[in-house]
């Protein structure tokens, strides 16, 4: 014989084990959408210049946007998946002088100062009342983090509480300091 039948049995539990490591991997790591036939996020519209890429890795799903004449705008839609990633927006630009996330008849708006370098401003605006947009902190859950990579790299993480509400379709809205 060219195998040994004692052997057969362990070759079955290691890869009995193999396998089940492997699956209890995937769900672990926040993988389990890989077996969804929709997109965790995807673009509805968008202005003519911007390109726009998305890129799904194991910490999150990073959009990357890059605009030639500094001004644009994107909506979006999210299914139930995205709730428990991180989503951050890469901006190729020079600088960020506004960013304006708006969503479910609110507006938050990032305001980025092109004078003191690195100095941000952000407020929540209700379509209802918008002459009394409320001041936020980086402290508050609506706080969008805002990371200055490099020149021409400016990271934005959406907030998680964001992301698990319903809000299934958003837009986002932005102005280059220099363009």
């Amino acid at each position: 014989m060219f195998f040994n039948l004692k052997m057969i049995k362990p070759v079955k539990m290691y890869l009995l084990k193999k396998i089940i490591v492997f699956i209890f991997c995937m769900f672990a790591c926040g993988c389990s959408n890989l077996f969804q036939s929709t997109k965790p996020i995807e673009v509805i519209d968008s202005n003519k210049d911007a390109e726009l890429k998305i890129i799904i890795k194991n910490t999150g799903i990073f959009i990357e946007i890059f605009s030639k004449s500094g001004l644009g705008y994107s909506t979006f839609r999210k299914n139930d998946s995205l709730n428990t990633c991180n989503l951050v927006f890469q901006f190729h630009l020079k600088g960020l002088e506004e960013l304006k996330f708006i969503y479910n008849n609110k507006c938050s708006t990032v305001y980025v100062s092109s004078i003191d370098k690195y100095i941000v401003h952000q407020q929540i605006t209700d379509f209802e009342f918008p002459d009394k947009a409320i001041e936020i902190t980086d402290n508050e859950p609506n706080w969008f983090p805002i990371n200055f990579i490099e020149d021409g790299l400016i990271e934005v993480k959406v907030p998680t509480d964001f992301l698990r509400n319903i809000y299934n379709q958003f837009e986002i809205r932005w102005i280059d300091f220099y363009r």
